[in-house]
């Protein structure tokens, strides 16, 4: 049977209700939960926190080395921030890193000991992990590849640091000065083949296709609760575009 137009309106009248009821719900519901550990805005305060430790690859002064390093500082109550940095000296810059949140150092330690031990890792100056991570990044964009988006937020975590306080000389590229490309499980090695072809030619360069990742990469973290980087994704066709990222697959954060 129809409605009629007075019925159809309380109808109407009434699921508006409920919306406004399960909006007020979800408002109060959100004013009485405390902000995320991961938020944006708390990963922004770490960078003003004290240096905890810095760890770096042992070997990273090796010609074409891939390495790894971790920057993490202790803030109020005991809360760590990290920052994981995936670094390839011999052409593709810092391939991936991120920042991560932690309530303690307890939680923090399994984060640590995967890093600690997908390779023989030391201490190192804070200054002297800036100095390998500009080099790095300045070295693969003259190839026309660029850091992993996260890397602008994860750079922060080295805030205070002096890389021109670092004596050491980082080693670029590979045997002969040239670029060397060591693929990794998740690179997108046709554009990045394609790229130096147009960059240095055939001969400008050396390709290892079975050469080893820094360890295995820390999978499940990373996970920061920020708003969508709005830059384009690279396209397929690395002639059209003005810089590729080394790698095509992001890591998963853990949810």
């Amino acid at each position: 049977m129809a409605q009629s137009p007075a019925q159809r309106q309380k109808a109407l009248q009434k699921k508006s209700n409920k919306r406004k009821e399960k909006a007020a719900q979800l408002r109060r519901q959100s004013q009485n939960q405390p902000a995320r550990l991961d938020s944006k805005s708390q990963i922004e305060a770490a960078f003003a926190w004290p240096i905890l430790e810095t760890y770096l690859t042992e070997a990273w002064d090796e010609e074409g080395q891939i390495i790894q390093a971790l920057v993490s500082r202790e803030g109020p109550n005991g809360r760590i921030a990290v920052g994981i940095y995936l670094v390839d000296l011999g052409l593709l810059g810092v391939k991936n890193s991120f920042v991560q949140m932690f309530e303690s150092h307890s939680a923090y330690s399994d984060l640590r000991t995967s890093v600690l031990e997908s390779q023989p890792m030391v201490s190192a100056d804070i200054n002297l992990i800036a100095k390998i991570l500009r080099s790095a990044v300045e070295y693969a964009a003259q190839f026309g590849f660029r850091p992993n988006s996260d890397y602008r937020l994860a750079s922060r975590m080295l805030a205070g640091a002096d890389p021109d306080a670092s004596p050491a000389e980082i080693p670029s590229g590979g045997p002969e000065g040239k670029p060397l490309f060591i693929p990794g499980p998740h690179d997108n090695v046709e554009a990045i083949l394609l790229r130096l072809e147009d960059r240095v030619g055939p001969d400008g360069y050396h390709y290892v296709m079975d050469g080893p990742e820094a360890g295995e990469w820390i999978d499940g973290y990373g996970d920061v609760d920020e708003e969508e980087d709005e830059e384009e994704e690279p396209g397929e066709e690395v002639e059209e575009i003005e810089e590729v990222e080394a790698v095509e697959e992001p890591v998963e954060p853990k949810p």
